[in-house]
């Protein structure tokens, strides 16, 4: 789930620490990711494809893709 300074994983969370917008429909966050009693700090990125149908979000090396139900 994605929420207003945060997002939250089935894990854990990752509380934003900054965020930027490299280009239009991308954001790049740090990120203090807590889970299992750790706190790690991370880059995660966000990119909406042209259409506005796939998100794709990055963190740890891993690519999800997310698309858009209607």
């Amino acid at each position: 789930a994605i929420a207003p300074g945060a997002v939250k994983f089935y894990e854990g969370r990752s509380e934003v620490v900054s965020a930027d917008v490299p280009h239009e429909g991308a954001l790049t966050m740090e990120v203090a990711h807590s889970a299992e009693g750790t706190t790690a700090q991370e880059t995660h990125s966000l990119a909406l494809d042209d259409a506005g149908r796939k998100l794709t979000y990055q963190r740890r090396g891993a690519e999800f893709v997310y698309t858009r139900c209607d």
